[in-house]
């Protein structure tokens, strides 16, 4: 190693061609830094690329802030220095990852910022954009199957090699194609650790973190695809392993149970100042916003909430005793876009004094809505949250969404059919029931409920490529329990079913369709739907009672 005393910066240098170079731009690090690319920017971290002297580098700026980290530092090397070992370790147990050139260390006697530089693999790109992308090489049936081939053949020579990352995730793993073949870099190895192969339980927990982004994003059976090459590749390295097929079930119910605690602990992030959200005050109001918008108008709707109900240039969707909706154009990011403004009303001074130990309808709203986000479910995007509030009581709330172009509701979307050729007719309210059908399974996989679920809380429109899409709207009526019941989930299709009592809507062929799809009979088998058919009808029914009892409206 070489060291530079390039102030007020202290650099170890990896002998080499770039030496020279690196020596030169150490010397000016700041003005470097300056004309950099940001590819990454956080509390913790920042990453820029580097263009010098026709090198092609990335500076990863590790930050320490807060005592945690300060003691972290003071108790081992800097985070920079220990990286670049383990990027040299990882390579002398033939693993592939990125080159390091040098890393750098503020000289002081308290632990400090510290500096790494390695170079750009050129041609690569994170694995979960690669995938998002939708490149035509990975579209392709043939590539697909092969890149998840080889993709689980990476993992396992990673565990093979005794590598245990912490934070296993695509955003972690850089790909590119070499020959028309994919080729993979580990990166971000500052946490990772080394030792034996990974046991079959280690193997099982990395794997079960790896699967997070992807048991929501890919069909099960690349999955399978991934988990066959894994299993094959780890046996023919290590014959003594004890690993077969049927760990997939297990790895997949790991899974589940391991993204229900991380969306269970990330729930209530969105009432909070943090680097994705922000809280907004003003004369009139105060509540919570992303921190990545910028909405010029909103000083005015802080100063004056109700100013957009009165104004007569924007539509109102619904004026009811409990919420207001309208239409409203607001500059958002520098672009107008048409919004959904709702204010929900303080009816009782009772639900203002039941706002000192619970939610109120907006923030519920608010919060769910971003937990929806969170897990991939479809719903509008809340843009804003905030309330009037006196003496620490909650009084009106608003809520701004942006707008699902082009919508219809369920019900709608079943009855725009009614006069229609019967063949044409059936095909459409199939198509759409098991579109549903596949939503609200997705939606009680994923822990949640929704008391509410009548079909004009269920929009159906066009997305951005034409594919017709449905999401999730009101969300008050959504909460997420800590189990939930075979009971419970009956108690959302039953009130969903409610919404098509009139026998003329919607046939019992239909409704029979609808809970095979929800039950994913396909894959499960047809075995205990019966039990389902009476609990839903049964729960209807009481439904149905208990509504006219109390003299309500049934949609």
């Amino acid at each position: 190693m070489a060291r530079t005393s390039a102030q007020p910066i202290r650099w170890t240098v990896r002998p080499g061609s770039a030496t020279e170079a690196w020596g030169e731009s150490g010397a000016q690090f700041e003005h470097t830094l300056r004309e950099a690319d940001v590819v990454k920017d956080g509390p913790f971290r920042t990453i820029y690329r580097v263009h010098f002297a026709s090198n092609d580098w990335h500076v990863k700026h590790c930050k320490v802030r807060g005592l945690r980290a300060w003691l972290r530092e003071w108790l081992r090397p800097a985070k920079a220095e220990l990286e670049f070992r383990q990027i040299d370790e990882a390579w002398r147990r033939g693993v592939p990852t990125v080159d390091a050139v040098a890393f750098g260390v503020t000289p002081a006697h308290l632990p400090s910022d510290s500096f790494l530089v390695t170079h750009t693999v050129a041609g690569a790109v994170p694995l979960n954009r690669f995938l998002e992308a939708q490149l035509d090489s990975c579209c392709e049936p043939k590539r697909r199957i092969d890149f998840a081939a080889l993709l689980g053949s990476f993992l396992a020579r990673i565990h093979h090699a005794g590598l245990k990352h912490p934070d296993l995730h695509p955003g972690n793993i850089l790909v590119r194609y070499d020959s028309g073949m994919p080729k993979f870099f580990l990166i971000d190895l500052h946490d990772v650790s080394f030792g034996r192969p990974l046991s079959r339980r280690a193997s099982r927990r990395n794997l079960t973190v790896f699967n997070r982004w992807f048991s929501l994003r890919t069909h099960r059976s690349d999955r399978l695809r991934f988990w066959r090459a894994y299993v094959v590749e780890r046996l023919r390295l290590d014959k003594q392993l004890v690993v077969d097929y049927c760990d997939c079930r297990g790895l997949e119910n790991d899974t589940r149970t391991s993204n229900l605690r991380f969306w269970r602990n990330r729930l209530t992030r969105s009432l909070g100042v943090s680097r994705h959200f922000v809280r907004i005050r003003g004369t009139g109001a105060t509540g919570y916003m992303p921190r990545a918008l910028h909405i010029e108008e909103l000083d005015k709707l802080l100063t004056d909430p109700d100013a957009p109900f009165r104004d007569p240039t924007n539509r109102l969707r619904k004026d009811s005793p409990s919420s207001t909706v309208a239409e409203i154009v607001l500059t958002v990011n520098g672009s107008e876009k048409n919004l959904i403004y709702k204010r929900f009303r303080s009816r009782s001074s009772w639900q203002r004094l039941a706002s000192l130990f619970r939610r109120t309808k907006c923030l519920k709203s608010w919060l769910v809505g971003n937990a929806f986000l969170d897990c991939l479910l479809p719903t509008a995007r809340p843009l804003a949250a905030f309330e009037r509030r006196r003496f620490g009581l909650a009084g009106d709330g608003y809520l701004l969404m942006e707008k699902i172009e082009h919508a219809i509701d369920l019900r709608q979307a079943i009855e725009k059919f009614d006069k229609s050729p019967a063949a044409r007719r059936h095909e459409i309210i199939k198509r759409r029931l098991d579109l549903v059908a596949r939503l609200i399974r997705q939606l009680h996989e994923r822990g949640w409920s929704h008391r509410d679920l009548k079909a004009a809380n269920i929009l159906l429109a066009p997305d951005p490529n034409g594919i017709e899409r449905a999401w999730f709207v009101d969300l008050v009526g959504a909460h997420r329990p800590p189990w939930l019941s075979k009971n419970r989930r009956m108690r959302n299709l039953a009130r969903l079913n409610a919404s098509f009592l009139d026998p003329t809507s919607l046939s019992r062929s239909d409704r029979l369709r609808f809970l095979f799809c929800y039950l994913n009979s396909a894959f499960v088998g047809r075995a205990g739907w019966k039990n389902w058919w009476r609990g839903i009808g049964r729960r209807t029914l009481e439904k149905v009672a208990k509504n006219r009892e109390r003299g309500r409206l049934l949609t």
